[in-house]
């Protein structure tokens, strides 16, 4: 019974892409799109390939009519000049 339940907790954390237990120091940044496609809650935030953070919300700023995507990164990659620019 105990090992039919630790599989099936594997496997929940495998399907929700889940890296770690416990808290990871993270920052929030918000960035501004014309068009956001497909993205979705949770995806990755790459640099170069590597991970630093994921998608944390995705609402829509009702003055302009824009996606607004909030960011979580990853304390231990630094912090980003608020005049910094990205490709999707």
């Amino acid at each position: 019974m105990l090992v039919g339940i630790a599989a099936l907790l594997v496997i929940i954390f495998k399907v929700a892409d889940v890296k770690s237990i416990g808290n990871q120091s993270t920052y929030q940044l918000k960035a501004y799109f014309d068009n956001i496609g497909s993205l979705k809650v949770r995806s990755p935030v790459k640099i170069g390939g590597v991970v630093v953070g994921r998608v944390s919300d995705i609402s829509l700023d009702t003055e302009y009519y824009t996606p607004v995507v909030t960011l979580s990164i990853g304390t231990q990659y630094g912090y980003f000049p608020d005049t910094s620019s990205a490709r999707s």
